[in-house]
């Protein structure tokens, strides 16, 4: 699974994060800005394999 948290507190501070969880575990933190850049390349890589 995959849940999106902000850092800082529950009160919407700037610093978000992506984590990773498996069996109810926290397996890897990771700045949100990392996620997006690699959910933006495999979008280009979908949008290749398509044409």
């Amino acid at each position: 699974g995959l849940l999106t948290f902000v850092d800082g507190g529950h009160s919407g501070g700037v610093e978000s994060h992506e984590g990773v969880f498996e069996t109810n575990q926290l397996l890897r933190r990771e700045s949100n800005h990392g996620a997006v850049q690699r959910a933006q390349a495999a979008a280009a890589k979908a949008r290749a394999l398509s044409m």
